[in-house]
């Protein structure tokens, strides 16, 4: 049929230009039959649909080489860590998730879906061009996506920052640093793993507190921030923003020595326990439901006893989290460096 289209086309077209004639209609249609008329109606259509195909392809490519070409000379890559879907969304291990968005919000560039494995954004941060990425591979695999923005934008690792959270610090606390190791960070090790494991990566470490006793680590990490929380979390999400800024204008070395460490305003010792109670009178030397002596285990140490089929052992700093569940990869521990 395709062929026989295409051979009567170019002649019932330019009879059918002369149509605005009654008879001169009539006769074309005569000729032509209505399975005639309805070849060359979808071959029209056919037509502008190529048309259109490649002027979007067209457009497309056009675009991806005007971002290559701003961004793979002067661009930081900002890298939130944290786990895909809503399932993890809000929780504590996802904080450097919340990070970028906040940095996206503050300089309205929209992340999209990217062929890197990561939801993807560009646009200026203080007049410096960045990239702005949540890898989408879970927590344990973040070097796969990192380690693709990497090549493909041409960014040196002196421009690269990692935000990401940790259970040693105070919920709402900061620490900026240019170098260091892993810490135990899966996130961090997989970065690191897929970039000769050097040690020369920036990272905010985002404080996101210890749980308090009778919750399990891994549970903690899962959890959302307390309503106290929440609002501190709120103010170190726009420091966050200023420190990151100052990163991009100074460097990171005067950035460490400027903004090197951040403490939330008000007293952040908040962290929820498994039914939602604050971590502030977990901490009270004595505890106020059975009047027993109460001390929080040191990073390291021996914890709770666990319940069935949960870890009971803190890990020590440089060392390896939990496992995920069955069927998970994004269940880890962020511990001190």
């Amino acid at each position: 049929m395709r062929a026989n289209v295409q051979s009567h086309a170019p002649a019932a077209v330019s009879s059918m230009h002369g149509m605005g004639n009654p008879s001169r209609t009539v006769k074309v249609a005569s000729e032509l039959g209505c399975c005639g008329i309805l070849q060359i109606a979808q071959q029209r259509v056919f037509n502008s649909i190529s048309m259109w195909w490649e002027e979007l392809q067209g457009k497309s490519k056009a675009a991806a080489v005007s971002l290559s070409s701003e961004f793979t000379t002067s661009a930081w890559l900002i890298v939130g860590l944290g786990n895909p879907g809503p399932k993890y969304a809000g929780t504590r291990h996802n904080i450097g998730f919340d990070i970028v968005d906040a940095l996206a919000t503050a300089e309205s560039i929209t992340l999209e879906p990217s062929e890197h494995k990561a939801f993807l954004g560009a646009g200026h941060l203080a007049g410096v061009p960045v990239l702005l990425a949540k890898p989408q591979t879970y927590m344990n695999r973040s070097g796969e996506s990192v380690s693709k923005l990497t090549k493909a934008f041409k960014v040196p690792l002196e421009r690269l920052l990692v935000v990401y959270d940790d259970l040693d610090i105070e919920a709402g606390a900061m620490r900026l640093r240019a170098k260091g190791g892993h810490g135990g960070h899966n996130g961090l090790r997989s970065i690191m793993a897929h970039h000769e494991n050097v040690k020369q990566i920036a990272r905010l470490r985002v404080g996101i507190g210890r749980p308090p006793p009778g919750v399990a680590v891994p549970k903690h990490v899962l959890t959302q921030f307390t309503s106290k929380e929440l609002s501190i979390m709120r103010d170190t999400k726009t420091e966050s923003v200023d420190v990151i800024r100052t990163v991009l204008v100074s460097g990171i070395d005067k950035a460490v020595s400027k903004k090197g460490l951040y403490k939330p305003q008000v007293n952040a010792a908040t962290s929820s326990t498994e039914h939602g109670e604050e971590l502030a009178a977990a901490k009270r030397s004595v505890d106020p439901a059975t009047g027993e002596q109460n001390v929080l285990p040191a990073a390291g140490e021996q914890g709770v006893e666990p319940a069935a089929g949960e870890q009971g052992v803190l890990p020590a700093a440089g060392e390896q989290g939990v496992e995920p569940a069955a069927g998970e990869q994004g269940v880890e521990l962020a511990v001190r460096e």
